[in-house]
Parts: C-alpha cells; structure tokens; sequence
C-alpha cells in the first residue's frame, strides 16, 4: 500500500543513465574497445539509474 510520502526510487535524479554512458564510453575510449566501452555504458547506466544514494531513508 502507498502511503501519501511514498516516493519512487530515483536513482541519481534522472543523471544515472547519463553519467552510466559518460563512464562507460570514456573507459572504452581509453581501452581502445569502443565495443566494451558501450557494453560497459549500458550495465552502468542501468545500475546508477536503479540505486538510491540518498540519505533519506537510512536509520
């Protein structure tokens, strides 16, 4: 049941994604493997998007 202060996760804010491919494709880029450096982009920018690195809830 949803209380009136239930919030969905959200992650970074909406910048996990974001800041998953900027990781991703610059390891990539460093790597000199363009094709790991996307596959890395997406397992980060879905991972960052799902983790709740507030404070809030904590006890």
């Amino acid at each position: 049941m949803k209380t009136k202060n239930h919030k969905k996760n959200e992650g970074l804010g909406g910048y996990g994604y974001t800041m998953g491919i900027a990781i991703g494709l610059s390891l990539g880029v460093a790597l000199d493997n363009v094709a790991i450096g996307i596959a890395i982009a997406v397992a980060l920018a879905i991972s960052f998007s799902q983790v709740d690195f507030s404070k809030k809830n904590k006890k």
